[in-house]
């Protein structure tokens, strides 16, 4: 019999096999995976163009007007815009609302600046120079200039 009995019971004989293992701490290799992120692709002045097309008239529209959830509201703005795109790259709802909020906010704040810079409007002063100070006051505001008249 190559086991011990215990108490009526046969122990299986110890082994002195053991497992390999290191008693070293942090000695072990972690392979990590290197996850490539994808490059940003910025939106060209023609997909803004669109975009604010889109939104004008999804948000104009007579029948639906004001009457609808926010999400089907920017899956008919991509659909408008995935619609006219012609050349320009397909986009997804998320991303036209993001880069939407993004020249929005942008917008919004230079007009503030114009309206600084119109009340601020000396005799003579024509609206070349009305505008040249609002891009003053919105590069010392901001710290950036603002690149989004077309819009």
């Amino acid at each position: 019999m190559n086991g011990v009995r215990h108490v009526g019971k046969t122990v299986p004989p110890f082994s002195t096999q053991v497992p390999p293992f290191s008693t070293q701490v942090g000695t072990e290799k972690e392979e990590r995976v290197v996850v490539k992120k994808r490059s940003r692709e910025q939106f060209t002045r023609e997909e803004d163009i669109l975009l604010i097309q889109s939104w004008l008239n999804v948000s104009k529209d007579p029948i639906v007007g004001v009457d609808q959830k926010a999400e089907s509201f920017w899956l008919r703005i991509a659909a408008s815009y995935n619609q006219y795109r012609g050349q320009l790259r397909e986009k997804l709802g998320g991303q036209l609302k993001c880069r939407w909020h993004r020249i929005n906010g942008m917008v919004q704040k230079f007009v503030g600046c114009y309206k600084i810079a119109l009340k601020g409007k000396k005799s003579g002063t024509s609206e070349t120079d009305v505008m040249a100070d609002a891009h003053a006051i919105f590069a010392q505001d901001q710290g950036t200039t603002f690149n989004l008249e077309y819009a």
